[in-house]
């Protein structure tokens, strides 16, 4: 999982003045996907274990108004742990640029995170345990950021990703497709379903939906979408059309940005494809369809940041949850954490595998009830 931070006004401006990683390398000092071996040692300087009270000191006071005046000190450089233990490095990549990128990973990290090639950004594991591996600080959300956060990944990945599950964020989608071309893109379920609501909110139909039957179906039909089968997505949507003609606003609105307006010949390319918010496949392929879990992380990380943090507290609270998420992972390997699909889920995994269509209304209204519960 990749977790990004975005930075902005005076909080954006981060630096560091090197870069320390493992001594494998090709001839310009880069490293490649090879060089990553959980394994390799790393040169750790000696004296970057100072006081945990003057490093704390030190975070508090610091308030840097430019980007020349950040150096990310040592201590902040390399992963938190008790001696006699050595720590990793975890300051990886810096851009070193006027639109500077950080990512913080470890050597650890890096080879469980190349050895997966389903990726989930920013928020979707509502089926397993959350455990981040790359974290990035980015000066804002530009089509050139994402790109750019990429490139500096690219070295490291010698498989490209299968899949990566994210929000539906245009530039990031953008920057996804145009670095990692065959890689399939999906859209967070949550998010999806949750971009229909602010719709339904918008339009002032809360009561209607809370109160009325009918429009309840109809948020319920739309959802349930997602998981048919691809290939028969329009004629499904064409039964709900048919079926709940009186809702034209929230017909359009959703032919508009998920499906398509329908001309003479064909649709009209909408802004999200079903191919991009469709999640049949991945049912089928038994991965997490929701990016809830990750988001979920997220928040709670928030809380533990608090509002407005400075960059030298954003990065100790990264050390902090890694040195978390490496004792969490530590019990994950004995199984300690596996969990078997609820009820729902298989029997969701059965409605997605044994889709009928001529039995469109029995579809929608049992994958109606599991979403419900």
């Amino acid at each position: 999982m990749i977790h990004d931070r975005t930075l902005n006004g005076s909080e954006d401006e981060y630096t560091s003045t090197a870069k320390n990683k493992s001594n494998k390398s090709n001839k310009d000092g880069s490293n490649t996907d090879e060089d990553v071996d959980e394994n390799d040692e790393i040169e750790i300087p000696e004296d970057i274990i100072g006081s945990p009270l003057d490093l704390i000191n030190r975070i508090n006071k610091a308030n840097h108004k430019s980007l020349e005046e950040i150096d990310v000190p040592k201590e902040l450089r390399y992963t938190i742990v008790k001696p006699p233990n050595e720590p990793q490095v975890f300051l990886w990549e810096d851009s070193q640029d006027e639109k500077r990128i950080l990512i913080f990973t470890t050597q650890s990290n890096l080879y469980i995170f190349l050895k997966h090639r389903d990726w989930y950004i920013d928020g979707t594991f509502d089926v397993s345990r959350v455990i981040p591996l790359v974290y990035s600080l980015l000066p804002n959300k530009d089509l050139l950021t994402y790109k750019k956060l990429y490139s500096m990944l690219m070295p490291y990945v010698k498989n490209k990703p299968k899949s990566i599950n994210i929000d539906f964020e245009l530039a990031n989608i953008t920057a996804i497709r145009q670095c990692f071309p065959e890689t399939k893109i999906y859209g967070c379920f949550f998010h999806f379903t949750q971009n229909m609501w602010k719709h339904v909110q918008a339009e002032k139909k809360t009561d209607e939906y809370v109160l009325g039957k009918d429009y309840y179906y109809l948020f319920r039909a739309l959802q349930s979408l997602a998981f048919v089968p691809l290939e028969h997505v329009n004629l499904v949507y064409e039964y709900i059309k048919k079926n709940f003609a009186s809702y034209k606003v929230n017909l359009k609105y959703f032919e508009t940005y998920y499906l398509g307006v329908k001309s003479r010949i064909e649709r009209i390319p909408p802004r999200f494809p079903p191919e991009l918010w469709n999640v049949s496949e991945r049912i089928v392929d038994s991965l997490p369809r929701t990016n809830n879990s990750v988001e979920a992380w997220h928040k709670q990380f928030e809380g533990c940041c608090g509002k407005n943090p400075g960059v030298y507290k954003l990065i100790q609270n990264f050390r902090e949850e890694q040195k978390l998420q490496e004792l969490e992972f530590s019990k994950l390997r004995t199984g300690k954490f596996y969990s078997k699909a609820t009820d729902r889920e298989i029997r969701i995994y059965h409605m997605c595998t044994t889709f009928d269509k001529d039995d469109i209304k029995g579809f929608l209204s049992g994958m109606a009830q599991n979403l419900c519960e």
